[in-house]
């Protein structure tokens, strides 16, 4: 019975104390009629022991049982997750998509029967086997969203050029030179190699708007996109000074970073202050690309001419993830944030060996932990110290309330 899971031996025991219990009613009442003697008492005594032996069993499995449950909800968020990235993988039709959901049916049948320490067991399992499918997804998405409606706008603007009537020679050939190469881009995306896909369809379009432009036929040139992005993405920079963020938290970063470097700490800073139209860019790539809200939905945005309309809600989305890919968004951007108000910096954070920093009270603290990055730990409680917080989930980002 010990190999069964803990509520099924709990049901079994209580099984057997219930008919125990009318074995002893029965046997008592029949040995009472002419009493008890020393054979009989000593029958209804051992069937007594046993009762009381599996009681206690079942008590010790039901405390076995609550601790097992314990350890199952306080992997809901990490189930949660898994459960996404399963159904990512399905929506995808990723290779590892069969392997992710039949585990996930498997966790939550397991779930389903509270089999609590084999849900526990299934997850770890999942998680580690899916792990490698995972970080392919995380490369290739959301190249692989991209992929096939700029496939499809490659495919129609290079028509609508072949069929031009000003069509020279030389810029046949290039057409014709270009189709070939998308075919390469298809069959990289046929391979799952999205990444190779996008960056093939990519190249081409943009040797394709040379041809157009010379034709009189190029796209508006507001119009979002990696074109859009390269053209225009440096009138709206983010700020890598420290001496831009608001006061008291410069004080806390300054005084931080100081610690940091003293320790031998080597400190890389990607931005600091955000430009609020660089925000709003982000922002609206993120929500037409991931379709919180329509394309031809998103306001005008103060001092940026830019257009995430592009006449087709599939092509929309694709230029806005496409966006996305080019400002390395990893979180949902927010319109107003820490960035904006200047209490946050991204910044990368790394070293070798052990680490001996000194804390806000100028004491030592040593650090032998791992990872040797911005991910560590214990330098986040010592960054807290100094009212610089880390978000754990946003791998360069500090801020003052770690949000």
């Amino acid at each position: 019975m010990s190999g069964l899971p803990k509520i099924h031996q709990i049901r079994v025991a209580e099984a057997a104390i219930d008919e125990l219990t009318a074995k002893e009613e029965v046997l008592r009442k029949e040995f009472m009629e002419d009493g008890l003697d020393k054979e009989e008492k000593e029958r209804l005594d051992s069937i007594k022991t046993n009762i009381n032996m599996l009681k206690a069993k079942v008590t010790k499995l039901r405390k076995e049982l609550e601790r097992n449950k314990a350890r199952w909800e306080n992997k809901a968020k990490q189930w949660a997750q898994y459960k996404v990235r399963a159904g990512k993988l399905l929506d995808s039709e990723h290779p590892g998509a069969e392997k992710a959901v039949r585990l996930e049916v498997d966790i939550a049948e397991a779930e389903a029967m509270e089999h609590w320490a084999d849900a526990t067991m299934l997850l770890a399992t999942a998680e580690k086997e899916t792990a490698a499918d995972w970080k392919h997804y995380e490369l290739h998405f959301p190249p692989s969203q991209i992929y096939g409606p700029l496939a499809g706008d490659f495919n129609k603007r290079r028509n609508a050029a072949d069929a031009a009537e000003n069509l020279t020679d030389a810029q046949a050939r290039t057409i014709l030179r270009l189709a070939e190469r998308e075919y390469d881009a298809k069959k990289a995306a046929e391979a799952f190699d999205y990444v190779k896909a996008y960056d093939l369809i990519a190249a081409i379009t943009e040797e394709l708007r040379v041809v157009e432009t010379e034709l009189g036929m190029a796209p508006a040139a507001n119009l979002s996109g990696r074109n859009w992005f390269q053209s225009n993405q440096a009138k709206y920079p983010n700020s890598k000074k420290i001496g831009d963020l608001e006061g008291s938290f410069k004080t806390d970063v300054t005084a931080f970073k100081k610690a940091l470097e003293d320790a031998g700490v080597k400190v890389k800073i990607g931005s600091t202050l955000r430009d609020t139209k660089r925000a709003a860019l982000m922002h609206y790539a993120w929500t037409v690309g991931y379709k919180e809200i329509k394309p031809s939905d998103v306001p005008t945005i103060s001092g940026v001419d830019i257009n995430y309309d592009h006449g087709a809600d599939e092509l929309s989305v694709g230029k806005a993830l496409e966006m996305v890919r080019c400002f390395n968004i990893v979180h949902r951007p927010s319109l107003k944030s820490n960035h904006t108000r200047g209490t946050a910096i991204d910044w990368t954070l790394s070293w070798s060996g052990d680490l001996t920093i000194k804390n806000k009270a100028g004491e030592d603290v040593e650090i032998t932990s791992s990872p040797k990055s911005g991910q560590n730990t214990d330098l986040h409680t010592v960054g807290d110290g100094y009212g610089v917080k880390k978000l754990k989930k946003d791998p360069p980002h500090w801020s003052h309330d770690g949000n």
